[in-house]
């Protein structure tokens, strides 16, 4: 379902709002359910957080949008032997193959 921009703001205000009373500080980070985003909630993400996140798997570089930062899936890197290897930089390989099926999957279920 697609928010209008009214009810957009209002569920960002309203995340970060009872965030941060929870807690006792504002969150600069949000991740949009499901990865739901389009350049309008983006746009409205920035107006409220530092930084967001979206679905691609990949690592963030200097030139990646901060309002639609790639991500690790842990899912990936339970075994920590990998998760170490690719802190160290000798599993970025790892990391491009599961790209890659991603994409194939992608492709086949037709989105």
């Amino acid at each position: 379902r697609t928010l209008d921009a009214a009810a957009l703001e209002a569920e960002l205000v309203g995340c970060r709002d009872r965030i941060a009373a929870d807690l006792g500080q504002v969150p600069e980070t949000f991740a949009p359910p499901y990865g739901a985003t389009n350049p309008t909630v983006r746009a409205a993400c920035a107006r409220h957080f530092r930084l967001s996140v979206g679905t691609r798997l990949g690592r963030a570089v200097g030139v990646s949008d901060p309002h639609d930062l790639p991500r690790l899936e842990m899912h990936y890197f339970r075994d920590l032997g990998r998760w170490q290897a690719y802190l160290a930089g000798r599993a970025e390989g790892y990391l491009l193959v599961r790209q890659l099926m991603r994409s194939v999957r992608r492709t086949i279920a037709g989105g």
